[in-house]
């Protein structure tokens, strides 16, 4: 009975499913859409890890930068901390909708 049904099946249409060259076809495709995510992935913690040295440079920046105003003002210990994260916020939320300004948008389709 089984081998009756393999039969027919394999006569009606069934070799399509089975063509080698739809297979490797679709390992192909596969194996590059990983690729892309892999890539996408390693771009994306490199460029994590640079945008962190940058923020890190910046912070002793803003800290004495900082400092000059917390001293020019004589402003207490208390300030300083609220000031600083005030200013780092600001150039945070800043930086963050510029760089979202940069990602690129999906286009539409009709």
């Amino acid at each position: 009975m089984v081998l009756k049904k393999t039969k027919h099946l394999l006569k009606t249409g069934t070799k399509n499913i089975l063509d080698k060259t739809t297979i490797d076809d679709k390992l192909v495709t596969g194996i590059k859409t990983v690729k892309k995510e892999v890539r996408k992935n390693i771009i994306t913690a490199i460029s994590a890890a640079f945008a962190f040295l940058i923020a890190l440079a910046w912070r002793d920046a803003i800290a004495s930068w900082i400092n000059t105003l917390i001293e020019n003002f004589n402003l207490s210990e208390g300030w300083y901390k609220f000031v600083a994260a005030l200013i780092v916020t600001i150039i945070g939320v800043i930086g963050i909708i510029l760089v979202s300004r940069l990602e690129e948008k999906p286009v539409k389709t009709k």
